[in-house]
């Protein structure tokens, strides 16, 4: 996606290379396989489908909290996938030999597209962000942090909401492979045969997963990014192609209808909002298309569909965002965490980030040092002053005595990095 429209500003996400998938299980275990891949099923334009069946059945994802309830999203699944496709890596010179046989990465982070989404968002949103990194062999290995409540909505207590965004997905996709073409409600098959199955009980453990190269600004990023569907199947992408493979991928989602002449705030969030968190989250993993479903959540239907072209939606003439900014913002955070973390070659380095409170874990063989890195929340003012005071926001520095987590393991430096 081009960034041609917003030139003399800071330049976003780009050179995103498709390095290959894997697919999470019930578990949330790592398979090396496509076993959860789905296929895009066009749900047409007014599609009426019924979000409530199935919610009883409805398994929700784990989230792993701890005794504090705070959920690491551990990078283990990412760093399984590159010790199984370390040809690969090599092939396309990420993965480098050195002249004592070790190997590095030609990597400045590896990380998930979610730690990327939310420092990307900090100049656009007053929320608390946490992360764990550990600096090693040139590379900054970058962990999320999610304190409890942050999935919470007390707008939607029964979690029908969020059931009607996963039930509007299984509606548009298949696990085989269909024409796009858009079908009536009671016959959506494509020319294969393939339909969605709408009967099966939905376990949001289960995933697919994308693992992309790309450059913000002048680091070079791989990161992991769940992958909702694609428009078609890999096999009719000729090979030398391969590497663009996202650009089939559609991100799906939903939202709750309104009328925009009457509910005005509602019109002002769902632009100000919603539509910068899809841009955002595309933009970042080089996805070019959003479904999105529109909710009415008295009937619990989806009363319309719309496709929207990622590189598109900035310019709506209601989105006030300017993408500029968030790419100077998340630029201006990686670079701080660059000049903050410096030491190397220590694998049980560990600096936990939160946008309330970050931290760093510093692992030596008999003693564990954290390096509390705070980037406070900002005191609320009107949007034009929050927003300069969002952008202005930095890292400052605590310590204390921690140390339990480890982000490169001892199999990933033997098995990958080749270090005895």
């Amino acid at each position: 996606m081009s960034d041609t429209k917003w030139k003399n500003e800071a330049k976003g996400f780009s050179e995103h290379v498709h390095l290959g998938n894997f697919s999470l299980d019930e578990n949330r275990n790592y398979c090396d396989d496509h076993r959860n891949r789905k296929f895009f099923v066009d749900p047409g334009l007014w599609p009426k489908f019924d979000l409530l069946p199935g919610h009883s059945e409805y398994v929700d994802r784990n989230r792993g909290d701890d005794d504090d309830g705070v959920d690491v999203k551990s990078l283990d699944v990412l760093l399984r996938w590159m010790r199984d496709h370390q040809d690969d890596l090599q092939r396309r010179k990420i993965l480098e030999i050195q002249a004592d046989g070790s190997k590095r990465l030609a990597l400045d982070f590896v990380t998930r597209r979610g730690a990327l989404h939310d420092l990307f968002k900090s100049a656009h949103l007053n929320d608390r962000t946490e992360y764990l990194v550990t600096f090693f062999k040139g590379t900054y290995y970058l962990e999320q942090l999610e304190l409890p409540g942050r999935h919470d909505n007390p707008n939607d207590p029964d979690g029908t909401q969020v059931y009607s965004g996963k039930k509007f997905a299984q509606y548009c996709t298949s696990g085989e492979c269909a024409r796009l073409v858009a079908y009536p409600a009671e016959d959506r098959a494509g020319e294969n045969g393939a339909k969605p199955d709408t009967t099966q009980p939905i376990n949001d453990n289960l995933s697919y997963e994308a693992v992309m190269a790309a450059r913000c600004g002048d680091f070079k990023l791989m990161f992991a990014v769940e992958v909702h569907a694609e428009s078609k199947d890999n096999r009719e992408i000729p090979s030398t192609y391969r590497g663009l493979h996202h650009l089939n991928y559609v991100n799906i989602r939903t939202t709750r209808d309104f009328n925009a002449l009457t509910e005005l705030q509602q019109s002002k969030a769902f632009f100000r909002k919603k539509l910068f968190q899809f841009w955002s989250q595309n933009h970042i993993a080089g996805i070019p298309r959003v479904i999105l479903g529109w909710r009415d959540d008295e009937r619990h239907v989806i009363t319309r569909a719309e496709t929207y072209k990622t590189e598109d939606i900035p310019s709506f003439p209601l989105c006030s965002w300017k993408p500029g900014k968030y790419y100077a913002a998340i630029q201006t955070l990686l670079t701080e965490i660059t000049r903050l973390v410096t030491n190397d070659d220590d694998p049980g380095y560990v600096n936990n980030f939160v946008c309330l409170t970050v931290c760093l874990v510093y692992d030596l063989s008999i003693c564990f040092v954290v390096h509390h890195l705070v980037l406070e929340r900002v005191e609320s003012a009107p949007y034009p002053e929050l927003a300069a005071k969002l952008c202005n926001r930095t890292f400052k520095i605590k310590r204390h005595a921690d140390g339990h987590h480890r982000i490169v393991t001892d199999w990933f430096i033997k098995d990958v990095l080749n270090i005895k």
